[in-house]
């Protein structure tokens, strides 16, 4: 996988509350959809949840895959939530 620039990444936090509770720090490209960057960080083992499972959310409304991570508007000292879905679920 190709290093993510500065100029086209986002530095964001993510706080996982998927078993491992953690917060992870990563770089979103700017160009990628939210979905892309769920399968990104599954396969890069940074998140350990199928991404169809993934909910990601930010300042209280959940981020939809198709959503551009430029179009988040994610501010500094905010942190992105990744909860899992009960299996199962629709």
């Amino acid at each position: 996988m190709a290093e993510i620039s500065a100029e086209n990444g986002l530095d964001v936090k993510i706080r996982t509350g998927l078993g491992e509770n953690a917060t992870i720090e990563v770089r979103l490209d700017k160009k990628e959809t939210v979905g892309s960057a769920k399968k990104r960080l599954h396969q890069e083992n940074k998140i350990s949840v199928e991404p169809a499972r993934q909910r990601w959310y930010y300042g209280g409304a959940r981020l939809l895959d198709e959503t551009k991570c430029e179009e988040i508007g994610i501010v500094a000292c905010y942190v992105l939530q990744c909860v899992a879905k009960p299996e199962g679920e629709e």
